[in-house]
């Protein structure tokens, strides 16, 4: 009876550790990630870092950020001089705008999903306070040299090599400045032939009134005038209203810096001229180097060709 009950529970055993061997193991548990990146919400710079590192930042298209404008708020994870207003805007898919707080800005970008590569930047080459100079270098140099950017609502921040936290800014509007053609119908560009024109407004502010900038229209495929130091010319191609200009010539003078200055910015801005239109009596010349036109004002009507002077001079006597 004992031997009987003694196999009974040994069979019993060897059955519960045959059970127990052929249990399926428990997987193991995976770690929890510390943050969910899919989400917007309670975006700290913790979180902002991992997602970047574990490549599980938030995607947004550039094409979303078309047509919108930025301030800065914070430069290399300090808050920016509230005497410096340092801009960005996304002008089209392929290039961005604005301001490094002292000088007109712009390049051209890459971007593949949130990747982001730009191009050389061009600016203009105005000089300001060592405080403004000082911001504007150290944005431009990050700026240079961004790899991604992160939109968020109203936040945007670009990351840059070399630089542990991201240009952030806050959104300003979401339109372009540039307002609307209202070129008057059949408006050509012989209509302006022989015309001379002075400076009013630059980058959407008034020029010194001590320093005259002029433009003329000499013929419908040139431009003469004055930069405020030096003579120039270019050539010009012209579809109705559109424009675009050839490389600008101009003599080699030299002047006083504010003179230099403002001529420089006039220079930059009427080289990437896109188009031009009248506006009561002011000529608007459009430039994809700044957001605001170039404006004039009519200075009166010239005889600026050789054929014209020699008509004037027929049936004229002269001791």
């Amino acid at each position: 009876m004992m031997n009987r009950n003694r196999a009974l529970m040994m069979l019993v055993l060897g059955l519960s550790v045959a059970g127990a061997v052929s249990l399926p193991k428990v997987a193991a548990a995976q770690e929890r990630p510390p943050y969910n990146c899919r989400t917007r919400e309670v975006w700290t710079p913790e979180k902002e870092q991992w997602c970047a590192e574990h490549g599980r930042q938030p995607s947004t298209s550039i094409e979303n950020l078309v047509g919108t404008d930025w301030q800065l708020t914070r430069l290399n994870g300090s808050p920016v001089s509230d005497q410096v207003q340092t801009t960005l805007m996304v002008e089209s898919s392929d290039r961005i705008v604005g301001s490094g707080g002292c000088n007109r800005y712009f390049a051209p970008i890459t971007v593949d999903g949130n990747a982001l590569t730009v191009g050389q930047a061009g600016s203009t080459m105005m000089a300001c306070e060592p405080l403004i100079m000082d911001q504007e270098t150290q944005f431009l140099a990050s700026l240079q040299t961004a790899t991604r950017f992160v939109q968020r609502g109203r936040t945007l921040r670009i990351f840059s090599d070399g630089q542990r936290r991201p240009l952030r800014f806050v959104q300003t509007s979401s339109s372009s400045q540039i307002p609307p053609s209202n070129t008057a119908p059949g408006l050509m560009i012989n209509d302006l032939i022989g015309t001379e024109w002075q400076l009013d407004e630059l980058n959407g502010s008034p020029v010194s009134a001590d320093i005259q900038t002029t433009l003329t229209v000499e013929s419908s495929d040139r431009i003469v005038g004055k930069g405020g130091c030096n003579g120039y010319f270019a050539g010009m191609t012209v579809d109705g209203n559109t424009l675009s200009l050839s490389p600008i010539g101009a003599t080699m003078a030299m002047c006083e810096p504010a003179v230099m200055n403002q001529e420089s910015q006039f220079f930059l801005v009427l080289q990437s001229a896109t188009r031009f239109e009248k506006e009561g009596d002011s000529l608007l010349i459009y430039s994809d180097a700044s957001d605001y036109p170039l404006r004039f004002s009519p200075i009166g009507s010239t005889a600026s060709t050789p054929s014209d002077l020699i008509a004037s001079l027929v049936g004229t006597e002269w001791l």
